[in-house]
């Protein structure tokens, strides 16, 4: 990433490429890529992207088999590098949330996900994945949106409440602030709330899920591929032996236009890397060129003085005898 920073790119698109590099390219394992070998990888991937839609873009960086087909193995290590350790890349893609959630049950921490959904779609009777794609814009709305009282008092008694039956890893100081507004709301005959008295804690459980869960979902998806198999290939009625074809790939993508999107981003800090690295080279072409030209006057001042050194002839004979001895 440093190189990248150094060619032209903000931080954030370096660790972004970064990662999609090591993942791709570094097949010694050692967690680097060769500066050295950046241009190359750069010249490949842009070659990839500019004579192909966005979806061939993707499949054909992340495909590696000589087939022209998708494994498990790479679709799990592509949905990987997406969600990153974000949760809402996470529940964006289809079928994700489902699969993460059962990965928390397993580590006994499935209340989490629960307080986190219920809390953000506390006016909702069923959870489905065109409810779930619309979170961002939910997230902005619910800061301005009230709720009924009696249904935060219920929400604060399952999952927040100390002793409560789905208690989730909160701060003390949050536990109280949410406490203190039902109670004052309660004194003043309140029918309802404002729901951002739930948003720190929202953010807090948030933050707990994406520091370390998100990682051990991850490396186990890289490992068992439990989500390409159950989510990915059962959606697309693949024989679970198989691979996936590009037109398979295809319609994968439709319905989940956040890997598109995500595409998108790799192709333009692509772009946005070659014309830093082009301007690079052409500045150590420069350079180079620059060199060249002093070596070779060096080497011609070099032969005039030795000429002038060492051949007698460059003197006329007369000066010799004429001279005589010198005096210091």
């Amino acid at each position: 990433p440093r190189v990248m920073v150094n060619l032209g790119l903000e931080p954030v698109e370096a660790a972004f490429l970064g990662e999609i590099f090591y993942s791709l390219f570094d097949v010694s394992g050692t967690g680097k890529v060769s500066p050295g070998a950046l241009p190359k990888i750069i010249e490949y991937l842009i070659q990839e992207s500019s004579s192909s839609s966005v979806t061939e873009f993707g499949f054909e960086i992340f495909g590696n088999t000589k087939d022209g087909r998708l494994t498990k193995g790479e679709m799990a290590s592509l949905v990987s590098l997406f969600w990153d350790s974000k949760l809402e890349n996470l529940i964006l893609t289809e079928g994700a949330v489902v699969s993460f959630y059962k990965f928390l049950e397993r580590e006994l921490s499935g209340e989490l996900m629960r307080f986190y959904l219920t809390a953000l779609f506390w006016d909702e009777r069923e959870m489905t994945t065109k409810l779930l794609k619309t979170l961002p814009e939910r997230r902005e709305k619910l800061k301005t949106t009230t709720m009924p009282l009696r249904i935060a008092e219920r929400l604060y008694s399952k999952f927040i409440k100390e002793g409560a039956k789905e208690q989730v890893n909160l701060s003390d100081t949050q536990r109280e602030f949410v406490r203190s507004q039902l109670e004052i709301a309660e004194s003043q005959n309140e029918k309802s709330v404002r729901w951002s008295i739930f948003e720190s804690s929202v953010d807090e459980v948030q933050k707990l899920m994406e520091s370390g869960k998100i990682g051990r979902f991850k490396r186990e998806e890289r490992d068992s591929h439990n989500y390409a198999s159950k989510y990915v290939w059962s959606s697309l009625n693949v024989a679970q032996n198989d691979t996936l074809s590009f037109s398979m790939f295809r319609e994968w993508t439709i319905r989940n236009p956040v890997i598109l999107k995500y595409f998108l981003r790799i192709q333009r800090d692509l772009r946005k890397l070659k014309a830093g690295t082009e301007a690079v080279l052409k500045v150590e072409q420069a350079r180079k060129s620059l060199a060249d030209e002093i070596e070779e006057k060096r080497q011609s001042w070099a032969s005039v003085a030795s000429t002038m050194t060492n051949d007698s002839a460059f003197v006329p004979q007369t000066l010799h005898s004429d001279l005589g001895p010198l005096d210091y």
